[in-house]
């Protein structure tokens, strides 16, 4: 009996270490049909963080606007990254974070900020928000206005 009791702890630390061992990854997603199944999964951060007018004119639904007036610097992208760690710091109950920026480099920079605070899935779509758009073509009714 003590025999199994042992056994079973060794068998639930070894699995609690393949759990934390999970290797944390950036996917670029060039599907409309898959990113849309991301968008709707449940514990999704949806972010837009292009300028206030240009998510204000038109974004994703459920997408929340992060940006400011103007195009942020390198530096601000990186305080929008600690920002997002500072809230959700409950990473293991957090599944997915999705952002849209300007540029992929710009997405990149935030993404590796998150992955260097533990965050392991994120998805950006190829192109961007335009990306998306028109590959949605006619049947993409975006949201407007924002609560920025």
């Amino acid at each position: 009996m003590r025999n199994k009791k042992i056994l079973l702890i060794i068998l639930l630390l070894f699995i609690s270490f393949l759990g934390a061992c999970q290797k944390a990854t950036i996917t670029k997603v060039s599907d409309v049909n898959e990113f849309d199944k991301l968008i709707q999964s449940e514990n999704t951060l949806l972010y837009d963080i292009r300028t206030k007018d240009e998510c204000s004119l038109a974004h994703i639904p459920y997408f929340m606007c992060m940006g400011k007036d103007i195009k942020m610097t390198k530096e601000e992208l990186l305080e929008v990254a600690s920002n997002i760690s500072l809230v959700y710091s409950k990473k293991s109950d957090l599944k997915k974070i999705i952002i849209f920026i300007g540029s992929e480099e710009d997405i990149l920079l935030v993404f590796n900020e998150l992955k260097a605070n533990g965050y392991k899935n994120l998805y950006y779509f190829e192109g961007g928000y335009e990306g998306y758009a028109t590959k949605k073509g006619d049947s993409f009714v975006p949201a407007t206005g924002c609560d920025c």
